[in-house]
């Protein structure tokens, strides 16, 4: 388990460099379109798709999306070595990692809310692993009925979110968006700890089979409405909001999917519980505390 601890804290490190870069980009690729933004909300209509269109050109688009997919198969590697209801709880490190970059960017040095929270935060993963203890045991090949169920729900999660948050205005929408962002990556994550097991046992073979090509889908729809909620308002009104839902919706897959052991007992019940409060309160104060980048401050950026 020591293996997929280090390798997933390295994938929540990469995630977190190109959760800033794809924030930026969605932010210079929406102002660098023309046109008024009535009420500061454009998610209504074939808005949307210019917008797609500016983001996808733009270069702090591609690197960003390059190290995503580091990010990507670290995660894959991470899973392959260690049961979901590890890993991803892991990767809300990412958060923690993505202090420093932000530092970085606004250069500054941090303050002390920042890394009481960032220690809070720490704590609770920790309480919540330890409670957990999600590495005693294996993961089991999926089971149908359970998959059938996820399937279902998180693809109609999705949809909604997507239609609910298109419709609704910034600071609403961007929470609905990344809750529908979170559940697309956890169905990732699920995929992906499918296809892995898949591949050690039939090889080239278990390309064909459908976890591979539903990570297509899954991938693109929970990265879009990721996209979109960063384009409708600054990143602490979906980040906690996706931050939350992905490990927590993990952790439903790795139990009901794949039969991941988990302690319990009603002590070990309570300390998750704490340890899940002590990880969404900092990921909440954290977002919060970050910048609310103001049109012009971004539009220099792009006339520089």
């Amino acid at each position: 388990m020591a293996l997929a601890i280090a390798i997933a804290l390295v994938a929540a490190a990469t995630y977190a460099l190109a959760t800033a870069l794809l924030h930026r980009s969605a932010q210079l690729a929406e102002l660098a379109r023309p046109g008024p933004v009535p009420g500061g909300n454009r998610t209504k209509g074939a808005a949307i798709w210019p917008f797609v269109s500016n983001n996808l050109r733009h270069p702090l688009w591609i690197v960003g999306m390059l190290v995503e997919a580091v990010g990507f198969s670290l995660h894959a590697l991470a899973l392959h070595s260690g049961p979901i209801i590890l890993v991803q709880p892991l990767l809300v490190t990412g958060l923690v990692f993505a202090l420093p970059i932000r530092q970085l960017l606004e250069r500054r040095r941090p303050d002390t809310f920042e890394i009481a929270w960032a220690t809070v935060l720490s704590a609770g993963l920790v309480l919540f692993l330890l409670s957990a203890a999600p590495g005693q045991g294996r993961s089991q090949p999926p089971d149908t009925v359970p998959t059938i169920v996820a399937v279902v729900l998180v693809g109609a999660g999705m949809l909604a979110s997507g239609v609910l948050g298109t419709r609704s205005r910034g600071r609403i929408a961007a929470p609905v968006l990344g809750f529908g962002a979170g559940l697309g990556f956890a169905a990732v994550a699920g995929l992906l700890k499918a296809v892995t097991a898949e591949m050690s046992r039939y090889g080239l073979a278990s390309l064909g089979h459908w976890p591979f090509w539903a990570l297509f889908p899954s991938g693109i729809g929970g990265l879009l409405l990721d996209q979109l909620a960063f384009r409708v308002a600054p990143l602490r009104y979906s980040l906690p909001t996706l931050s939350t839902v992905d490990p927590i919706a993990s952790v439903l897959i790795g139990i009901s999917v794949f039969d991941e052991p988990f302690s319990h007992s009603a002590l070990a019940l309570g300390g998750e519980l704490v340890g899940m409060v002590l990880i969404v309160i900092p990921i909440v104060a954290l977002t919060r505390r970050g910048p609310d980048p103001r049109p012009g401050a971004v539009a220099s950026e792009l006339s520089g």
